[in-house]
C-alpha cells in the first residue's frame, strides 16, 4: 500500500494565548479564549478536521487509502472531527457537515467524482469516510474538505487537504460520436433544406470509458471516388476536455456515400515508447447528392380523377407530389412544393417527407370551369379534347363550353437535367441538356402533337426570374453547377421551377346519369334508340356510354349493373379512380364519358326481352330491346 502523502495543513480553528503572543492551544489557561458551543449538557470547545484522533491526530490533513491511482481508479478518504480542547477526542455529541471537492471534480464536465451525494458527509460520531474516483483526471489532483456545523452551515470551522496522483490513462477506444448531418447537398448549391458541410465528431476514452484529453487524431475520407471533390476542414485535431475531436466535411460535387476515418496513435507500453499502435474508427455514412428536384423525376398523382363535385362544395381529392434529383434520390425531407388550382381550393404548399413525397387536399368550391366569365373563354371555359368522331390517332381541338374540368399544378425549385459524361457533378460544355419554359397552369389542356403543353394568353404563369412576361425554354442549361467554361458560355444563370399538372373532372352526380347504347361494325358505332333491337348473336358486343348531365365521366366508384332475364349474368363495371377522362376509341362519336362493352350470352330459355342498365344505388334505369 502506498504511504500517506501529506500535502498541506490548513487549520482554521485555533486557540489564542491568554497573554499576548502565542501559547499552547491545549493549555487549559487558554480555554477562556475559545469559542464554546453547548449542546444540552455537553460542551464542545474548538472543533478541528484532520486525520487520526487523540495523540495521533494531525489537523488539516486528509487520510488517503492510496496516494497514487490508475486512470479511472478509486481511493478511500477518511477524516476525523475532533475537539482540540479535549485532547483531540472525536466529537460524538454534535452533527457536523463535511463537504469534499477537488480540482478535477470542479471541471466541466467533472473529471473526478466522490461517492457521497453532493460530495457531502454528515457525521454524528466524528468519523468521516468517502471515496474518490478518477473520471478522466490525469496527474496531481488537490482534494479539499470543509467543516461546518449542521445547525450553522454558514460558519466555516476547519479545512483539510490532500493530494492524489492519477496515472496517465490507458487507451480504451476511439469511437464515432455524431454527424451534424446525415445527407449533404453538392457544394455550391444553395439549398434551404440540405447543407453542403457536415461536422463529424469522434470521442477518445480510456479503458474505464472516461474521456482522454489532448490526444491527436488524424482524419481521412473513406471513399476515393466521392473524395475526389469532397474535402476536410482539418486533417488532424486534438481532443478536448470531453475527449471529443471534430472535423468538417465539405461535400464537393460527386454523388455517392462517404464517411470519415479517424486514427489515433497510442503507446501501449510506456516502457517502450517507440512501439506504437494505430487505433481506427469510422463515422456513419454521409449521403452526398444534389438535393434538387429534376424535371424528369417530378410527378403528381391523385387518389381519384373524377368526383361528385360539380354541384357539391367540400368534395375532396388528395394530390400527391413525388420528387427526386437527377440521380433518382428522393429530395430531402422538408423540400417545399407549391400548388395552384384552376378552380376550387388547394393548400399553397406541402413539405416532402423522408421519401421525397407530400400531399395536399383539393376541395370543391366557388365557380366551376365552363361557368366563368366570358373573358375566360379560351382558358377556363374551354378544353382541348379529341374531335368527334374519334380518328386514329385522335385529333384534338379547342372546344368551348366544356364544364367541370379542373387543372391542378404543382411546382418546386429544381434543375432541368443534363447528360453527365465525366462524373464531375457539374455541367460541362458539350454535355446534352434539357430546357424548359416557365411554369404555367394549363387550364385548357392545350398541347402539341409531340405532347408538350402550350401556354395560352390568360393562363397563370409563375416566374423563377421576374421579368413580367412569360418566357419560353432558353438555349442554356438551367441548373446550379457549371464548369467555368460553361458559366462563361451563359449556362447556369439560374435554376428553374420543375412542374407537373393534372386534370380532374368535377362530375355532376346530383343529376341523373345518362346511359346510351351503341353497336359496332368495324370502327363505326351506331347509337341504338328505344325502337332498335340488339341481336345478341349477330351484333357482337354491346357498348354502353355513361355520362353526367354535362357529358362528362361519372364520379369514381360508380357501379354500372346490367341484367337481362334468361341471359347469363353480366359482370358489373366500376368507374375506376384513374379512368380516362376523355374517349380515344377510334370511330366513337363522343369524346367524353365512360365507355364499356358488355358480352351478352343467352341461356337455353332465352327469348326476346329487355336489357336493363342501372347505376347501383339509383332508381333510374336504361332499357334496350335485345333478342337471342
Amino acid at each position: 500500500m502506498n504511504s500517506i502523502k501529506i500535502v498541506s495543513i490548513s487549520l482554521l480553528a485555533f486557540a489564542v494565548a491568554a497573554c499576548g503572543g502565542g501559547g499552547n492551544p491545549s493549555n487549559t489557561s487558554a480555554t477562556t479564549a475559545l469559542t464554546e458551543e453547548v449542546t444540552g449538557a455537553v460542551t464542545v470547545g474548538t472543533p478541528s478536521l484532520g486525520r487520526g484522533s487523540a495523540g495521533g491526530f494531525v489537523s488539516g490533513e486528509l487520510e488517503l487509502q492510496l496516494t497514487t491511482i490508475s486512470s479511472g481508479g478509486t481511493s478511500n478518504i477518511t477524516a476525523s472531527v475532533v475537539d482540540i480542547t479535549k485532547s483531540n477526542e472525536l466529537i460524538a455529541s454534535k452533527s457536523y457537515v463535511v463537504v469534499f471537492n477537488s480540482t478535477c471534480a470542479d471541471k466541466a464536465p467533472a473529471k473526478a467524482t466522490f461517492s457521497a451525494e453532493n460530495n457531502t458527509v454528515i457525521t454524528k460520531t466524528g468519523n468521516v469516510a468517502i471515496s474518490y474516483t478518477a473520471a478522466g483526471c490525469v496527474g496531481v489532483d488537490k482534494i479539499s474538505a470543509t467543516l461546518t456545523a449542521e445547525d450553522a452551515p454558514a460558519e466555516l470551522l476547519a479545512r483539510a487537504e490532500a493530494e492524489i496522483t492519477v496515472e496517465t490513462p490507458e487507451f480504451g477506444a476511439i469511437a464515432f460520436d455524431s454527424n451534424s448531418e446525415t445527407a449533404l447537398s453538392f457544394s455550391g448549391i444553395a439549398n434551404s433544406v440540405l447543407k453542403s458541410s457536415n461536422l463529424v465528431t469522434f470521442i477518445v476514452t480510456d479503458t474505464f470509458g472516461n474521456p482522454i484529453e489532448d490526444v491527436t487524431v488524424s482524419f481521412a475520407l473513406s471513399s476515393q471516388s466521392v473524395g475526389a471533390t469532397a474535402s476536410l476542414s482539418a486533417a488532424s485535431a486534438r481532443t478536448d476536455a470531453e475527449g471529443k475531436v471534430s472535423t468538417t466535411v465539405n461535400a464537393g460535387t460527386t454523388h455517392g456515400v462517404l464517411s470519415v476515418i479517424a486514427t489515433t496513435v497510442i503507446v501501449p507500453d510506456q516502457s517502450k515508447p517507440t512501439e506504437t499502435v494505430s487505433k481506427i474508427s469510422s463515422s456513419l455514412p454521409i449521403s452526398v447528392s444534389t438535393g434538387l428536384a429534376v424535371q424528369s423525376n417530378f410527378s403528381i398523382s391523385a387518389d381519384k380523377f373524377s368526383l361528385n363535385a360539380y354541384a357539391v362544395d367540400g368534395e375532396g381529392v388528395t394530390i400527391i407530389a413525388r420528387l427526386a434529383d437527377r440521380f433518382g434520390n428522393p429530395v430531402p425531407e422538408g423540400t417545399i412544393v407549391n400548388f395552384t388550382a384552376e378552380s376550387g381550393s388547394v393548400p399553397a404548399s406541402c413539405t416532402t417527407d423522408s421519401v421525397g413525397a407530400c400531399n395536399v387536399k383539393w376541395s370543391s368550391q366557388g365557380e366551376r370551369p365552363g361557368n366563368f366569365h366570358s373573358n375566360y373563354s379560351g382558358t377556363k371555359n374551354s378544353e382541348f379534347l379529341p374531335i368527334e368522331p374519334i380518328s386514329n390517332p385522335p385529333v384534338f381541338s379547342m372546344q368551348a363550353g366544356i364544364k367541370g374540368f379542373t387543372t391542378i399544378t404543382a411546382y418546386a425549385i429544381g434543375e432541368a437535367g443534363y447528360n453527365e459524361k465525366n462524373s464531375n457533378g457539374i455541367y460541362d460544355v458539350g454535355e446534352s441538356f434539357e430546357a424548359y419554359p416557365e411554369v404555367f397552369r394549363n387550364d385548357n389542356g392545350n398541347f402539341t402533337t409531340s405532347g408538350d403543353i402550350i401556354h395560352d394568353i390568360g393562363e397563370e404563369f409563375f416566374e423563377f426570374i421576374q421579368d413580367g412576361s412569360y418566357s419560353a425554354a432558353p438555349s442554356v442549361y438551367q441548373g446550379p453547377l457549371c464548369s467555368a467554361e460553361a458559366s462563361n458560355a451563359g449556362h447556369c444563370v439560374s435554376n428553374l421551377y420543375v412542374t407537373k399538372s393534372i386534370r380532374i373532372v368535377q362530375s355532376n352526380g346530383s343529376s341523373p346519369y345518362l346511359v346510351s347504347f351503341y353497336k359496332r361494325a368495324v370502327n363505326v358505332y351506331t347509337l341504338l334508340t328505344g325502337v332498335d333491337v340488339f341481336d345478341v348473336s349477330s351484333d357482337g358486343e354491346l357498348y354502353v356510354l355513361v355520362t353526367d348531365s354535362n357529358g362528362n365521366i361519372p364520379e369514381a366508384g360508380v357501379i354500372i349493373d346490367a341484367t337481362a332475364e334468361n341471359y347469363d349474368p353480366i359482370n358489373p363495371k366500376t368507374v375506376a379512380n384513374a379512368e380516362p377522362q376523355y374517349i380515344t376509341v377510334q370511330g366513337f362519336p363522343k369524346n367524353r364519358g365512360v365507355l364499356y362493352s358488355f358480352a351478352i350470352t343467352p341461356d337455353v330459355a332465352a327469348v326476346a326481352t329487355q336489357l336493363s342498365v342501372q347505376i347501383r344505388g339509383r332508381d333510374e334505369k336504361a332499357l334496350l330491346n335485345i333478342t337471342p
